[in-house]
């Protein structure tokens, strides 16, 4: 609560827009991925889209080495960095075996390549509107095993999110007219084991 109150909240608000705006511009990227056509054919190709995401994402890691290089140039050594001596004194845990890493980028490339699967078979519309459920998910995970009180409004706010995503799908499955999307009973099962790998 105290880190909350010391966010600016144009800063904050800011960041609530950009993740809005990013993620309603990945669904409609995606989707004019899968349009492309190339001899009649569409660009279906979600695991090579998946490996390009993931060495996009690995380019984090420059910033990562500045840093590190940053760090030893003024301080000698990360372990004499002020950060790194404050985490120390509160007793945070400072060596991490980097292999570690392995297991969340694994279920990453699993739900990545679920989702990209979900958005040849359903419509951009529905894949975005099904990531909500991933609030629930998250919500009961916590309940589960952070052992965390959710109240009465908590509860309500889940039930009406899960009967929104039930009725999202439902409309995906029913709805038979778009014979470009594929298979929407495909999308929706992607789709939900994407979110349930996110959300977990």
């Amino acid at each position: 609560r105290a880190m909350a109150e010391k966010i600016n909240p144009i800063f904050l608000y800011s960041l609530m827009v950009s993740m809005v705006l990013s993620g309603a511009g990945l669904g409609i990227i995606l989707k004019l991925q899968n349009n492309v056509k190339v001899n009649d054919k569409a660009f279906e190709h979600p695991f090579f889209q998946t490996l390009i995401m993931f060495i996009g994402e690995s380019l984090c890691m420059l910033i990562y080495f500045a840093e590190v290089f940053s760090l030893r140039r003024q301080y000698g050594s990360v372990q004499a960095s002020p950060g790194m001596r404050k985490a120390e004194a509160e007793g945070l845990k400072t060596s991490i075996n980097p292999l570690l890493l392995t297991i969340p980028m694994l279920c990453d490339s699993c739900a990545s390549a679920l989702l990209l699967i979900a958005y040849i078979n359903i419509p951009a519309s529905i894949a975005q509107m099904m990531g909500g459920l991933v609030v629930f998910i998250v919500a009961i995970m916590s309940v589960l095993f952070l052992k965390r009180k959710l109240f009465r409004h908590h509860w309500t706010g889940l039930v009406l999110i899960f009967i929104g995503i039930c009725l999202v799908a439902l409309a995906a499955l029913l709805d038979n007219k778009s014979s470009s999307d594929g298979n929407p009973t495909l999308g929706v099962l992607m789709m939900v084991g994407s979110i349930l790998i996110q959300g977990c």
